[in-house]
């Protein structure tokens, strides 16, 4: 119970946070014509309260441009 409080006052603290970049300005360089993807190669993760049960086990992931993605477990 206490691991489980402990993750979950961390998890609500990065609400708390103020970050670094203002995602609202539009003071900085803008780019035009951003061609790219995202790639996830080889992941694994594990949840630090249950470290021997991997998640996620060389996950692979491209991401092309305009795409949406959500992840989503249970």
């Amino acid at each position: 119970m206490g691991s489980s409080l402990s993750a979950a006052r961390g998890f609500f603290d990065l609400f708390d946070r103020t970050p670094t970049i203002d995602n609202g300005s539009v003071d900085g360089r803008q780019l035009e014509n951003f061609q790219g993807q995202i790639e996830f190669n080889q992941v694994e993760f594990s949840y630090p309260s249950r470290p021997t049960i991997r998640v996620l086990n060389k996950f692979q992931l491209t991401i092309e441009p305009g795409q949406w993605v959500a992840l989503v477990g249970m």
